[in-house]
């Protein structure tokens, strides 16, 4: 992985065999950052997408065992109780231009991947919602 640090922008090429979601994470632990939202691009494989199920309370996860393109990639990083969680949703498409879209839980990189994240100023914090046990922000 490459990474670039301008100001408040952090531009990020990862590499083949990467894992996008766990390589982006573990640099904003590593660096202390307080968190950060972010934009992406690229190409990937063995993706893991989802979608959360409100009546069973829980994500659905749906595979995508092959080589897709990144159309649109939007997430940011929270922390809750210190511990830094990626949420991020991803557009991919396959041949043909066939598009599935979701939660992004990993997405093994096969050529690149090109991230934008915006490091914010004050932590974004994270609080479990009682109801369905996701991480929302904390803005109060």
């Amino acid at each position: 992985m490459q990474v670039r640090r301008e100001g408040k922008d952090v531009l990020f090429r990862l590499d083949p065999g990467e894992e996008l979601v766990g390589e982006l994470v573990h640099w904003a632990r590593k660096s202390a950052i307080p968190s950060a939202v972010m934009t992406g691009l690229g190409a990937v494989r063995d993706v893991h997408l989802g979608y959360f199920d409100l009546d069973a309370r829980k994500y659905v996860k749906i595979p995508v065992p092959r080589h897709v393109e990144i159309v649109s990639l939007d997430g940011s990083i929270g922390v809750l109780d210190d511990e830094y969680h990626a949420h991020v949703h991803v557009t991919v498409s396959s041949s043909g231009g066939n598009c599935v879209a979701g939660h992004l839980f990993q997405a093994m990189v096969s050529i690149t991947a090109e991230i934008h994240m915006t490091v914010l100023q004050e932590p974004l914090r994270l609080v479990r919602q009682p109801e369905t046990g996701i991480l929302l922000w904390d803005l109060a």
